[in-house]
């Protein structure tokens, strides 16, 4: 019932079909011990996805420079799915769903005004941290560790998933400090408890995405804009930023050895491992070597977009009445090595020029909007959901559709 009047809201305007679309991805991530899993879900993913496009494209008459090249990418995933894919029909849904979230959500966010786009984007905000301060109570509860035991989820499904969401707050709040002059202690405390909830999730990807996603805004956002560093970056040299640096490093200081063990024990886990390089071949080490396998097989024309590096080993769900593919999830760890093994030398070069492209446009919309794309896109290194339309793919694409848009509004994202 929920799937089917979130299909409905999706009908009401661009603004309902971002919000519908954010709502699919909260249930499919939504904490088992709070609300059990919907046997209805694949299906229902797909017909509030069916809604929004409905709602987006009748209201539409042109698409972006942006949307044109995502576009070119979505022709060439196809065409590759149906000529070299091992399972083409499960290459082609995953395609299929994929573009039709990206373009729908690229759509929607550009068909917004001035004050419709600066509302939604608070509303999308304030609900991220919605589900961040709701989390907070079960700091103390089996609930908020149910996946494992030991790594933090809060009111979603799993650590890692937890981990994810906090660092796309944490990189927009992050990214407030930057930007503004006079950073707000709101944006700062939310940052810093965004950093202890991360290590608490003991989601290292998310951990590592936060830090580099915005050390790289930092750093590249004056070089892609060609704008001095202090129009963009005004909050840096601020009086509360600086206090909150030097604080954090006498804390770190008194703190000591304590400090660096929590560290160690956060980035190798519960790994036998002497390092973090070796914490991440430990973790990811066996997909990656089924991966080059493939990649060593099929260097050029690859296994086919959203395959299983063992196709034959795949849990495909299919539609009882239609035998369609409905649902067909695969564990693949490193984004770049996944897109080289699944469409091979061509499609890996064709999507490094997307990201190209889309961090150019995105870099125009400001710091918040680059440092959250660059956590969003760093993420991938661990958990390859970028091209996913499913799960926490569906965040990562409403928080790049909302970066890009930005350089449409210019007026990044308040607290």
């Amino acid at each position: 019932m929920s799937y089917l009047l979130l299909a409905g809201f999706a009908l009401f305007g661009p603004a309902q079909a971002i919000q519908a679309l954010a709502l699919t991805w909260f249930f499919s991530v939504l904490n088992p011990g709070i609300a059990p899993d919907s046997s209805f879900g694949a299906i229902g993913r797909l017909a509030v996805l069916a809604s929004a496009v409905v709602s987006v494209f009748i209201r539409s008459r042109s698409i972006n420079s942006f949307s044109k090249t995502t576009l070119f990418l979505s022709v060439f995933f196809i065409a590759h799915s149906l000529i070299i894919s091992l399972i083409p029909d499960v290459s082609i849904l995953k395609v299929v769903s994929w573009t039709l979230s990206i373009m729908t959500l690229l759509t929607a966010w550009s068909l917004l005004d001035n004050d419709e786009w600066g509302k939604l984007s608070r509303e999308m905000y304030r609900g991220i941290l919605s589900l961040v301060l709701a989390s907070i109570p079960l700091l103390g509860h089996p609930i908020g560790y149910l996946n494992n035991g030991t790594g933090f989820q809060g009111v979603l499904n799993q650590p890692q998933a937890f981990g994810m969401t906090v660092a796309i707050l944490g990189a927009l709040s992050g990214g407030q400090m930057f930007r503004h002059s006079q950073p707000s202690w709101l944006s700062i405390g939310l940052f810093m408890t965004c950093l202890i909830l991360v290590v608490l999730s003991e989601a290292r990807t998310a951990g590592l995405s936060l830090f580099l996603g915005l050390g790289l805004a930092a750093l590249t956002i004056t070089f892609l804009t060609r704008c001095s560093w202090r129009s963009v970056l005004p909050g840096v040299l601020s009086k509360r930023f600086v206090f909150t640096v030097l604080s954090s490093l006498i804390v770190s200081l008194f703190m000591g050895s304590a400090l660096v063990d929590r560290i160690d024990s956060y980035l190798v886990k519960h790994a036998q491992t002497s390092g973090i390089l070796d914490a991440y071949n430990t973790s990811r080490g066996m997909l990656i070597d089924a991966m080059l396998s493939n990649i060593e097989e099929n260097p050029l024309g690859g296994i086919g977009f959203g395959i299983a590096s063992e196709p034959y080993f795949m849990r495909v769900t299919r539609d009882p009445f239609f035998d369609f593919p409905v649902s067909a999830p695969i564990e693949k760890g490193v984004l770049p090595i996944a897109v080289f093994e699944e469409v091979g030398l061509v499609g890996f070069l064709f999507v490094t020029v997307w990201i190209i492209a889309l961090v150019r446009v995105v870099a125009w919309g400001g710091v918040v909007a680059l440092a959250a794309s660059y956590t969003a896109l760093i993420m991938n290194m661990g958990e390859a959901v970028l091209f996913s339309a499913g799960g926490m793919g569906m965040l990562l694409l409403i928080v790049l559709s909302w970066a890009v848009s930005s350089q449409k509004h210019l007026k990044g994202l308040r607290v």
